[in-house]
């Protein structure tokens, strides 16, 4: 996805500082003028958000966390992936 290369840190979500993926959410939870709560107050104020989002299964609206290393993985299909590793196992296992 290329949101993974869009990577912040912030504690809109849980109130602890943590990386996320760039949504319209985050945007908007940082461009409100105030700090967030302290953790875990800040997660119980956007779960019912969050709850709403993932039963409409609207990834704008979900805290997607994402590693340092996010903008450094390379996509490709589950399928060429799986050979990849079968690939490389020694052949006494496979």
């Amino acid at each position: 996805s290329p949101a993974a290369k869009n990577t912040r840190l912030s504690r809109q979500f849980t109130g602890r500082l943590a990386r996320f993926m760039s949504n319209p959410l985050l945007d908007e939870l940082e461009a409100v003028d105030a700090p967030a709560l302290p953790f875990p107050r800040q997660a119980e104020w956007v779960r019912p958000i969050k709850i709403h989002a993932l039963q409409a299964n609207d990834p704008t609206l979900i805290p997607l966390y994402a590693s340092q290393a996010a903008p450094l993985l390379r996509h490709r299909h589950a399928a060429s992936l799986m050979a990849e590793l079968i690939a490389a196992l020694p052949t006494s296992v496979v």
